[in-house]
C-alpha cells in the first residue's frame, strides 16, 4: 500500500502522458485528413496543363465542342443545377455583359438529365451551351468536388482554377484578368 500511495503522483502522470499521446495522435489524423480533402479540391496538377480529350456534347443539340473549347480564352463552368452558388454565378453573368464579350467564350459542364440542364438554362437565360459529362468523366478526372468549380482556359491549356461563385460581375472579371466591360 505504502508503494502505491509513494508512486501515487507517478501513476497521475503516466496516465496524463499516454491520454495526451492519445489526443496528439487523433489530432494529427483529423489534420491529415482535412488537408488531403483540401488538396483534392484545388488540385494543382490541372493549371498549365492541356484540357483533356473529352467529347463534349451540348444537352440542347449533341453537338461535339471539344475543338472550341481549345481556341482562344475559355470560362468552363462545372455546374450542379441544385447549387445556390451555380445559380448566382449564372444570374451575375446573365446579367453582366460576359456573354456578350467577345475577348471571352462562356460554356457550363454538369452530369444531370437534358430537363434540369434545359430548365437550368431557360431559369437563369443562360446564353451559352451547357455540355453533358457523363459517366462523370470529366469531374473525376479533375477531381471536382465543389460547384461551381471555374476553368479559365487560354489556346486549350488551363490556365486558371477556382471554386466558388464570385460575389459580382467585377469580382467574375478580376479572376478573368480582363477589364470589366461597361
Amino acid at each position: 500500500m505504502n508503494v502505491i500511495k509513494d508512486n501515487k503522483l507517478q501513476i497521475v502522470i503516466f496516465l496524463l502522458v499516454i491520454i495526451l499521446g492519445i489526443v496528439a495522435a487523433l489530432t494529427v489524423k483529423r489534420a491529415k485528413n482535412n488537408s488531403s480533402a483540401e488538396n483534392i479540391a484545388d488540385k494543382v496538377v490541372t493549371v498549365n496543363q492541356p484540357l483533356p480529350e473529352i467529347n463534349f456534347v451540348d444537352y440542347k443539340d449533341k453537338a461535339s465542342y471539344n475543338q472550341e473549347l481549345k481556341q482562344g480564352r475559355v470560362l468552363l463552368i462545372y455546374i450542379m443545377t441544385s447549387c445556390g452558388g451555380c445559380q448566382m454565378e449564372a444570374d451575375i453573368i446573365a446579367q453582366s455583359n460576359l456573354a456578350k464579350d467577345s475577348r471571352i467564350r462562356i460554356f457550363a459542364i454538369a452530369n444531370e438529365d437534358s430537363n434540369s440542364l434545359a430548365g437550368f438554362s431557360k431559369n437563369h437565360s443562360f446564353e451559352f451551351s451547357i455540355f453533358s459529362d457523363e459517366n462523370d468523366v470529366f469531374r473525376k478526372g479533375l477531381n471536382i468536388t465543389h460547384f461551381p468549380t471555374n476553368f479559365l482556359i487560354n489556346n486549350g491549356i488551363i490556365e486558371k482554377r477556382w471554386v466558388g461563385s464570385p460575389r459580382n460581375a467585377e469580382e467574375l472579371y478580376k479572376k478573368l484578368e480582363i477589364p470589366e466591360m461597361k
